[in-house]
Parts: structure tokens; C-alpha cells; sequence
């Protein structure tokens, strides 16, 4: 694969995430007590890492 290639993967990526965290179950309202911030912050951080781990994966598949 060529830059343009895996450029293009990873706008499509961008996209998929970008598109996730519109659709997520979770609205800023529903967030109502300390206990609350600290389950969103986590269920993002897990989902960064996901991106992560997916984008060091295609970066090894590439070479």
C-alpha cells in the first residue's frame, strides 16, 4: 500500500470514531454524579486504546 492508500485508511478510521461517539448510548445529560465522570472517562480511554491498537496493527500490516 501506497500513503494515499493508508492515509485514506485512516480518515476512514477517523470517521468510524467520529461517527461512534455521536451515536454513543451514553449523552453529556446522563452524567450526574462523580461516579458517573469517572465511567465516561474510562469508557473513552478504553475506546482510544482500541483506535490504537488497530491503528499500530494495520502500521505492522503495512511494513
Amino acid at each position: 500500500m501506497n500513503k494515499k492508500a493508508a492515509f485514506l485508511v485512516l480518515i476512514v478510521l477517523a470517521s468510524m470514531v467520529f461517527i461512534s461517539g455521536c451515536t454513543s448510548q451514553t449523552q453529556l445529560g446522563d452524567v450526574k454524579s462523580q461516579e458517573d465522570v469517572q465511567k465516561t472517562v474510562t469508557d473513552v480511554s478504553a475506546n482510544i486504546d482500541n483506535v490504537e491498537s488497530t491503528l499500530k496493527e494495520i502500521d505492522s500490516d503495512l511494513g
